[in-house]
Protein backbone atom coordinates (compact mmCIF):
# COMPACT_ATOMS: atom_id res chain seq x y z
CA UNK A 1 0.00 0.00 0.00
CA UNK A 2 2.83 2.37 0.90
CA UNK A 3 4.48 1.65 -2.43
CA UNK A 4 1.30 2.55 -4.31
CA UNK A 5 0.89 5.82 -2.37
CA UNK A 6 4.49 6.81 -3.16
CA UNK A 7 3.92 6.00 -6.83
CA UNK A 8 0.74 8.12 -6.93
CA UNK A 9 2.49 11.04 -5.20
CA UNK A 10 5.34 10.79 -7.69
CA UNK A 11 2.87 10.92 -10.57
CA UNK A 12 1.12 13.94 -9.06
CA UNK A 13 4.43 15.79 -8.77
CA UNK A 14 5.36 14.93 -12.35
CA UNK A 15 1.91 16.01 -13.53
CA UNK A 16 2.17 19.39 -11.77
CA UNK A 17 5.63 20.00 -13.27
CA UNK A 18 4.35 19.05 -16.71
CA UNK A 19 1.39 21.44 -16.42
CA UNK A 20 3.78 24.24 -15.41
CA UNK A 21 5.96 23.50 -18.45
CA UNK A 22 2.85 23.57 -20.63
CA UNK A 23 2.01 27.02 -19.26
CA UNK A 24 5.58 28.11 -19.98
CA UNK A 25 5.49 26.73 -23.52
CA UNK A 26 2.05 28.12 -24.35
CA UNK A 27 3.07 31.60 -23.13
CA UNK A 28 6.36 31.85 -25.00
CA UNK A 29 4.96 30.14 -28.10
CA UNK A 30 2.64 33.10 -28.67
CA UNK A 31 5.11 35.60 -27.21
CA UNK A 32 7.83 34.65 -29.73
CA UNK A 33 5.50 34.77 -32.73
CA UNK A 34 6.50 37.48 -35.20
CA UNK A 35 4.66 40.78 -35.03
CA UNK A 36 3.34 42.92 -32.23
CA UNK A 37 0.05 41.48 -30.88
CA UNK A 38 -1.60 44.88 -30.32
CA UNK A 39 -0.76 46.02 -33.83
CA UNK A 40 -1.98 42.74 -35.28
CA UNK A 41 -5.28 42.92 -33.39
CA UNK A 42 -6.01 46.61 -33.91
CA UNK A 43 -4.57 47.22 -37.34
CA UNK A 44 -4.83 43.78 -38.89
CA UNK A 45 -1.05 43.63 -39.11
CA UNK A 46 -0.69 46.68 -41.36
CA UNK A 47 -1.30 50.40 -41.33
CA UNK A 48 -4.42 51.41 -43.23
CA UNK A 49 -5.34 54.94 -44.30
CA UNK A 50 -7.79 56.56 -41.87
CA UNK A 51 -7.41 53.81 -39.29
CA UNK A 52 -4.12 54.80 -37.66
CA UNK A 53 -3.34 54.85 -33.95
CA UNK A 54 -0.86 57.20 -32.38
CA UNK A 55 2.17 55.87 -30.55
CA UNK A 56 0.77 57.11 -27.23
CA UNK A 57 -2.52 55.27 -27.80
CA UNK A 58 -0.70 52.03 -28.59
CA UNK A 59 1.47 52.42 -25.50
CA UNK A 60 -1.60 52.99 -23.33
CA UNK A 61 -3.24 49.84 -24.71
CA UNK A 62 -0.05 47.84 -24.14
CA UNK A 63 0.09 49.11 -20.55
CA UNK A 64 -3.55 48.16 -20.04
CA UNK A 65 -2.84 44.57 -21.12
CA UNK A 66 0.50 44.46 -19.27
CA UNK A 67 2.50 44.07 -22.47
CA UNK A 68 4.86 46.88 -21.48
CA UNK A 69 6.34 44.74 -18.69
CA UNK A 70 9.41 42.47 -19.05
CA UNK A 71 8.70 38.93 -20.35
CA UNK A 72 9.27 37.23 -16.97
CA UNK A 73 6.77 39.53 -15.22
CA UNK A 74 4.27 38.95 -18.03
CA UNK A 75 4.69 35.22 -17.52
CA UNK A 76 4.11 35.44 -13.75
CA UNK A 77 0.96 37.48 -14.40
CA UNK A 78 -0.09 34.94 -17.03
CA UNK A 79 0.30 32.01 -14.60
CA UNK A 80 -1.46 33.88 -11.81
CA UNK A 81 -4.40 34.74 -14.06
CA UNK A 82 -4.73 31.17 -15.28
CA UNK A 83 -4.73 29.73 -11.79
CA UNK A 84 -7.37 32.23 -10.63
CA UNK A 85 -9.63 31.76 -13.64
CA UNK A 86 -8.82 35.12 -15.25
CA UNK A 87 -8.34 33.81 -18.76
CA UNK A 88 -8.61 37.07 -20.62
CA UNK A 89 -11.24 38.28 -23.06
CA UNK A 90 -12.31 37.21 -26.51
CA UNK A 91 -10.98 39.56 -29.17
CA UNK A 92 -12.96 38.65 -32.29
CA UNK A 93 -15.53 35.93 -31.55
CA UNK A 94 -17.34 37.50 -28.59
CA UNK A 95 -15.57 40.88 -28.70
CA UNK A 96 -14.74 41.81 -25.14
CA UNK A 97 -16.59 39.01 -23.33
CA UNK A 98 -14.43 37.23 -20.69
CA UNK A 99 -13.41 33.78 -21.92
CA UNK A 100 -14.49 32.20 -18.65
CA UNK A 101 -18.09 33.25 -19.34
CA UNK A 102 -18.50 30.92 -22.34
CA UNK A 103 -15.67 28.38 -22.25
CA UNK A 104 -17.33 26.33 -19.50
CA UNK A 105 -20.55 25.88 -21.48
CA UNK A 106 -18.60 24.81 -24.56
CA UNK A 107 -16.43 22.43 -22.54
CA UNK A 108 -19.42 20.73 -20.89
CA UNK A 109 -21.08 20.25 -24.30
CA UNK A 110 -17.97 18.56 -25.67
CA UNK A 111 -17.48 16.39 -22.60
CA UNK A 112 -21.09 15.26 -22.84
CA UNK A 113 -20.94 14.50 -26.56
CA UNK A 114 -17.51 12.92 -26.76
CA UNK A 115 -17.56 11.33 -23.31
CA UNK A 116 -20.70 9.35 -24.12
CA UNK A 117 -19.45 8.57 -27.62
CA UNK A 118 -16.07 7.35 -26.33
CA UNK A 119 -17.67 5.05 -23.74
CA UNK A 120 -19.94 3.55 -26.41
CA UNK A 121 -17.03 3.23 -28.85
CA UNK A 122 -14.84 1.47 -26.29
CA UNK A 123 -17.59 -0.96 -25.27
CA UNK A 124 -18.60 -1.84 -28.83
CA UNK A 125 -15.00 -1.99 -30.06
CA UNK A 126 -13.87 -4.31 -27.25
CA UNK A 127 -16.84 -6.64 -27.78
CA UNK A 128 -16.23 -6.86 -31.53
CA UNK A 129 -12.48 -7.30 -31.01
CA UNK A 130 -13.05 -10.19 -28.59
CA UNK A 131 -15.58 -11.79 -30.94
CA UNK A 132 -13.15 -11.56 -33.88
CA UNK A 133 -10.12 -12.82 -31.93
CA UNK A 134 -11.89 -16.01 -30.83
CA UNK A 135 -12.89 -16.65 -34.47
CA UNK A 136 -9.54 -15.77 -36.00
CA UNK A 137 -9.41 -16.53 -39.73
CA UNK A 138 -13.12 -17.34 -40.07
CA UNK A 139 -15.59 -15.46 -42.23
CA UNK A 140 -16.99 -13.48 -39.28
CA UNK A 141 -13.50 -12.35 -38.30
CA UNK A 142 -12.57 -11.37 -41.86
CA UNK A 143 -15.82 -9.46 -42.34
CA UNK A 144 -15.65 -7.56 -39.05
CA UNK A 145 -11.95 -6.77 -39.44
CA UNK A 146 -12.55 -5.50 -42.98
CA UNK A 147 -15.45 -3.34 -41.79
CA UNK A 148 -13.33 -1.94 -38.96
CA UNK A 149 -10.51 -1.08 -41.34
CA UNK A 150 -12.90 0.69 -43.71
CA UNK A 151 -14.55 2.74 -40.96
CA UNK A 152 -11.18 3.51 -39.40
CA UNK A 153 -10.02 4.94 -42.74
CA UNK A 154 -13.15 6.95 -43.58
CA UNK A 155 -12.79 10.70 -42.78
CA UNK A 156 -15.15 11.75 -39.99
CA UNK A 157 -16.37 14.83 -41.86
CA UNK A 158 -17.38 12.71 -44.88
CA UNK A 159 -19.17 10.19 -42.67
CA UNK A 160 -21.02 12.97 -40.86
CA UNK A 161 -22.12 14.58 -44.12
CA UNK A 162 -23.37 11.23 -45.43
CA UNK A 163 -25.37 10.59 -42.27
CA UNK A 164 -26.86 14.09 -42.47
CA UNK A 165 -27.74 13.61 -46.12
CA UNK A 166 -29.44 10.25 -45.55
CA UNK A 167 -31.10 10.62 -42.15
CA UNK A 168 -31.82 14.35 -42.02
CA UNK A 169 -32.62 15.20 -45.66
CA UNK A 170 -33.47 12.12 -47.73
CA UNK A 171 -35.14 10.32 -44.81
CA UNK A 172 -35.87 13.16 -42.34
CA UNK A 173 -35.75 11.09 -39.16
CA UNK A 174 -33.31 13.30 -37.26
CA UNK A 175 -33.01 17.10 -37.14
CA UNK A 176 -30.44 19.29 -38.81
CA UNK A 177 -30.47 21.57 -35.76
CA UNK A 178 -27.40 21.63 -33.60
CA UNK A 179 -28.99 21.85 -30.13
CA UNK A 180 -32.19 21.00 -28.34
CA UNK A 181 -35.26 22.87 -29.61
CA UNK A 182 -37.61 22.03 -26.73
CA UNK A 183 -38.72 25.16 -24.84
CA UNK A 184 -40.74 23.57 -22.02
CA UNK A 185 -39.77 22.83 -18.42
CA UNK A 186 -40.38 19.06 -18.34
CA UNK A 187 -37.03 17.50 -17.38
CA UNK A 188 -37.69 14.20 -19.17
CA UNK A 189 -38.70 16.04 -22.35
CA UNK A 190 -35.59 18.20 -22.15
CA UNK A 191 -33.33 15.15 -21.79
CA UNK A 192 -35.17 13.25 -24.53
CA UNK A 193 -34.99 16.15 -26.96
CA UNK A 194 -31.28 16.68 -26.22
CA UNK A 195 -30.55 13.00 -26.83
CA UNK A 196 -32.61 13.13 -30.04
CA UNK A 197 -30.43 15.97 -31.37
CA UNK A 198 -27.23 14.14 -30.37
CA UNK A 199 -27.93 10.83 -32.11
CA UNK A 200 -26.29 11.70 -35.44
CA UNK A 201 -23.18 13.41 -33.94
CA UNK A 202 -22.67 10.52 -31.51
CA UNK A 203 -23.21 7.97 -34.30
CA UNK A 204 -20.59 9.71 -36.44
CA UNK A 205 -18.08 9.71 -33.59
CA UNK A 206 -18.77 6.08 -32.64
CA UNK A 207 -18.57 4.72 -36.19
CA UNK A 208 -15.15 6.30 -36.61
CA UNK A 209 -13.78 5.51 -33.14
CA UNK A 210 -14.96 1.98 -32.31
CA UNK A 211 -12.92 0.54 -35.19
CA UNK A 212 -9.65 1.54 -33.53
CA UNK A 213 -10.64 -0.12 -30.25
CA UNK A 214 -11.76 -3.23 -32.14
CA UNK A 215 -8.54 -3.64 -34.11
CA UNK A 216 -6.31 -3.11 -31.08
CA UNK A 217 -8.35 -5.47 -28.90
CA UNK A 218 -8.33 -8.15 -31.59
CA UNK A 219 -4.56 -7.86 -32.06
CA UNK A 220 -3.87 -7.96 -28.31
CA UNK A 221 -6.17 -10.90 -27.64
CA UNK A 222 -4.91 -12.83 -30.67
CA UNK A 223 -1.35 -12.67 -29.33
CA UNK A 224 -2.46 -13.73 -25.85
CA UNK A 225 -4.42 -16.74 -27.14
CA UNK A 226 -1.15 -18.24 -28.42
CA UNK A 227 0.57 -18.04 -25.01
CA UNK A 228 1.52 -21.21 -23.15
CA UNK A 229 -0.72 -20.55 -20.16
CA UNK A 230 -3.76 -20.36 -22.47
CA UNK A 231 -2.82 -23.69 -24.05
CA UNK A 232 -2.36 -25.17 -20.57
CA UNK A 233 -5.79 -23.87 -19.51
CA UNK A 234 -7.36 -25.52 -22.56
CA UNK A 235 -5.55 -28.77 -21.77
CA UNK A 236 -7.00 -28.68 -18.23
CA UNK A 237 -10.48 -28.67 -19.71
CA UNK A 238 -11.48 -25.08 -18.96
CA UNK A 239 -14.35 -23.80 -21.05
CA UNK A 240 -13.83 -20.99 -23.53
CA UNK A 241 -15.85 -18.67 -21.32
CA UNK A 242 -13.70 -19.55 -18.31
CA UNK A 243 -10.44 -19.06 -20.22
CA UNK A 244 -11.65 -15.75 -21.58
CA UNK A 245 -12.81 -14.44 -18.21
CA UNK A 246 -10.00 -15.71 -15.98
CA UNK A 247 -6.91 -15.64 -18.21
CA UNK A 248 -7.28 -13.92 -21.58
CA UNK A 249 -9.31 -10.77 -20.91
CA UNK A 250 -7.41 -9.49 -17.83
CA UNK A 251 -4.16 -9.52 -19.80
CA UNK A 252 -5.67 -8.21 -23.03
CA UNK A 253 -7.28 -5.28 -21.22
CA UNK A 254 -3.90 -4.02 -20.02
CA UNK A 255 -3.07 -2.65 -23.46
CA UNK A 256 -6.56 -1.16 -23.73
CA UNK A 257 -6.07 0.96 -20.60
CA UNK A 258 -3.57 3.19 -22.40
CA UNK A 259 -5.69 3.35 -25.55
CA UNK A 260 -8.88 4.31 -23.68
CA UNK A 261 -7.04 6.89 -21.55
CA UNK A 262 -5.42 8.37 -24.66
CA UNK A 263 -8.82 8.58 -26.35
CA UNK A 264 -10.30 10.38 -23.34
CA UNK A 265 -7.33 12.72 -23.33
CA UNK A 266 -8.02 13.68 -26.92
CA UNK A 267 -11.77 13.87 -26.37
CA UNK A 268 -11.59 17.68 -26.17
CA UNK A 269 -9.92 18.12 -29.53
CA UNK A 270 -11.03 15.00 -31.36
CA UNK A 271 -14.45 16.58 -31.73
CA UNK A 272 -13.38 19.44 -34.00
CA UNK A 273 -14.51 17.76 -37.22
CA UNK A 274 -17.72 16.26 -35.81
CA UNK A 275 -18.77 19.49 -34.10
CA UNK A 276 -17.99 21.53 -37.21
CA UNK A 277 -20.10 19.28 -39.44
CA UNK A 278 -23.10 19.36 -37.10
CA UNK A 279 -22.54 22.95 -35.86
CA UNK A 280 -22.52 21.59 -32.32
CA UNK A 281 -21.58 24.34 -29.83
CA UNK A 282 -18.67 22.59 -28.15
CA UNK A 283 -14.97 23.15 -27.66
CA UNK A 284 -14.12 21.63 -31.04
CA UNK A 285 -16.28 24.10 -32.96
CA UNK A 286 -14.95 26.93 -30.79
CA UNK A 287 -11.40 25.94 -31.77
CA UNK A 288 -12.31 26.11 -35.45
CA UNK A 289 -14.06 29.47 -35.03
CA UNK A 290 -11.18 30.93 -32.99
CA UNK A 291 -8.62 29.78 -35.57
CA UNK A 292 -10.60 31.32 -38.43
CA UNK A 293 -11.20 34.52 -36.44
CA UNK A 294 -7.61 34.65 -35.14
CA UNK A 295 -8.83 34.92 -31.55
CA UNK A 296 -5.48 34.10 -29.94
CA UNK A 297 -6.57 34.43 -26.27
CA UNK A 298 -9.30 31.84 -26.84
CA UNK A 299 -6.87 29.53 -28.65
CA UNK A 300 -4.39 29.78 -25.77
CA UNK A 301 -7.05 28.73 -23.24
CA UNK A 302 -8.19 25.83 -25.45
CA UNK A 303 -4.58 24.73 -25.93
CA UNK A 304 -4.05 24.77 -22.16
CA UNK A 305 -7.26 22.86 -21.37
CA UNK A 306 -6.51 20.23 -24.01
CA UNK A 307 -2.94 19.78 -22.80
CA UNK A 308 -4.10 19.33 -19.21
CA UNK A 309 -6.63 16.75 -20.39
CA UNK A 310 -3.90 14.75 -22.09
CA UNK A 311 -1.53 14.99 -19.11
CA UNK A 312 -4.18 13.90 -16.61
CA UNK A 313 -5.36 11.05 -18.86
CA UNK A 314 -1.82 9.71 -19.23
CA UNK A 315 -1.18 10.02 -15.49
CA UNK A 316 -4.36 8.09 -14.67
CA UNK A 317 -3.43 5.45 -17.26
CA UNK A 318 0.02 5.00 -15.67
CA UNK A 319 -1.50 4.57 -12.20
CA UNK A 320 -4.10 2.07 -13.44
CA UNK A 321 -1.49 0.16 -15.43
CA UNK A 322 0.77 -0.11 -12.40
CA UNK A 323 -2.16 -1.26 -10.28
CA UNK A 324 -3.32 -4.02 -12.63
CA UNK A 325 0.09 -5.16 -13.90
CA UNK A 326 2.48 -6.28 -11.12
CA UNK A 327 5.36 -6.33 -13.62
CA UNK A 328 5.40 -2.51 -13.74
CA UNK A 329 7.93 -1.01 -11.35
CA UNK A 330 6.49 1.61 -9.00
Amino acid sequence: MRKIVKFVIKKIVVTVITIFLILLFSFFLFYLMPGDPITLLLLGGKQRPGHGFSEDMLNQIKAFYGLDKPPHLQFLTYVSNFLTGKWGISVTLYKGVPIGDFIGYRLLNTLFLCGVATLISAYVGIKIGVFSAWRRGKKADVGLTGLSLVLYSVPAFWLGIVLLLIFAIMIPIFPLGRVSSYQGSDLLMIIGDRVYHLILPVATYVLGAFAGFSLIMRSSLTDILTEDYIITAKAKGLTRKGIQKEHAMPNAMLSMITVIAYEFGWVLMGSIVVESVFSYPGLGLLTYEAAIGRDFPVLMVIFFITSIGMVLANAIADVLYAHFDPRVEM
